[in-house]
């Protein structure tokens, strides 16, 4: 049985691992879905000139994205973010990936002063009344524009080339989609892999036409990006009007 909560786990209040590694369709909440490609069509164009002047004063003024609209998708969907992130799954996942992870330093024989650390969360998120939320900074999941700027504004290339680059939001996005995922919902059930998968018209989540009107001379152009490294495809279909569920999701994560 693969869930979609099957690998999320969440540690030092760091929510990752939101789908399972490989090629799996979740039923999904049509509305929630419908609601997220209207949001990522706005933040994936959102669009930022930073002087490359800027990146030499130290240190540099923090300055995140704004994602304004997927924000507040995951703020009218709270309960849902509650019941997703405090579920028995991740709390279990999380658990067993702590006890993985300390097992693992102590035999690589890393330094004891991080192996202690990690044992102390271990310990922490071991406690029976530990549960992940409210203590989950999204804010943590938001790239800082000055921060991805400063990667390709801070080198030695010549400010005549146009300089670019995408901040990651991978982990935004997917916990988004995660919440427009119906509870409970098994990858290979019954209702996922009847006959009429195949005939459906699968539309990605992620394909955003952006204007491209150019860099200025002395600024680099920071825009928000999901990277193929985190997740290959993320795509939504409408299921028959006459089935119970109202869309499925198809999410891709590369399995190394």
């Amino acid at each position: 049985m693969v869930l979609a909560t099957s690998s999320l786990v969440v540690w030092h209040d760091h929510p990752s691992g939101f789908f399972p590694p490989g090629d799996h369709v979740f039923p999904a909440d049509l509305e929630a879905v419908t609601e997220l490609v209207a949001a990522l069509r706005l933040d994936l164009a959102e669009t930022h000139l930073v002087p490359v002047a800027q990146l030499r004063v130290e240190p540099p003024e923090p300055h995140p994205l704004q994602l304004s609209a997927l924000q507040a998708f995951l703020a009218r969907r709270a309960a849902r973010l509650d019941a997703l992130l405090g579920s028995s799954v991740v709390i279990t996942n999380t658990r067993e990936h702590g006890q993985r992870r300390v097992a693992s330093l102590r035999a690589l024989g890393v330094p004891a002063v991080i192996v202690e650390h990690e044992a102390a969360e271990l310990a922490r998120v071991s406690a029976a009344d530990w549960r992940p939320r409210p203590n989950v900074a999204l804010a943590r999941l938001v790239p800082d524009v000055v921060g991805a700027a400063s990667l390709v504004g801070g080198g030695s290339r010549g400010l005549d080339e146009p300089l670019a680059i995408d901040a990651d939001v991978s982990d935004l996005v997917l916990l988004a989609a995660a919440c427009c995922v119906l509870p409970g919902a098994e990858a290979g059930a019954e209702a996922v892999v009847a006959p009429w998968i195949d005939s459906l018209e699968w539309r990605s989540l992620l394909d955003v036409e952006l204007e491209d009107s150019g860099v200025p001379p002395g600024f680099v152009r920071v825009r928000p990006g999901v990277y193929s490294d985190a997740v290959e495809a993320i795509e939504l279909a409408d299921t028959p009007h006459a089935h119970p569920i109202g869309a499925l999701l198809r999410v891709v994560i590369p399995t190394e």
